[in-house]
């Protein structure tokens, strides 16, 4: 009895010595991106202007499950990624992207009540 015991628990040893624990698929995608950004902002006098310039994007992991930080210009906004398109996390927001491999990102930053947006498109730094 003693016997079976020892041969099962060095089994067991020897099994679990080679098994790897799973590694978090969002660590590929957290990073630094350098982003172009293109937003659309409506003004007080109803005219649509454009504004182009640079913006690093910072991407980090969120605590809960499939949940990225997406921190742009000391703004933090929480999107769900899954099959590598970022979906907006809550439902109610209209931010949403999409990575390219892992070193690319495309993200929309959607406004609020006033029709107004801010692309970003950027490699990984």
């Amino acid at each position: 009895m003693k016997k079976i015991f020892i041969l099962l628990l060095s089994g067991f040893i020897i099994c679990t010595a080679f098994i790897k624990p799973p590694t978090d698929y969002r660590d590929s995608f957290v990073g630094n991106y350098f982003c172009r950004s293109k937003c659309q902002v409506l003004s007080y006098s109803y005219e649509l202007t454009n504004h182009i310039d640079t913006a690093t994007i910072r991407i980090s992991k969120n605590t809960r499950d499939s949940i990225l930080n997406i921190v742009i210009i000391g703004r933090t906004y929480e999107v769900k990624l899954k099959n590598g398109v970022l979906y907006p996390d809550p439902q109610r927001s209209r931010n949403q992207g999409k990575f390219f491999s892992t070193d690319s990102i495309a993200f929309t930053l959607g406004g609020g009540l006033v029709p107004s947006a801010c692309n970003y498109r950027g490699k990984k730094q």
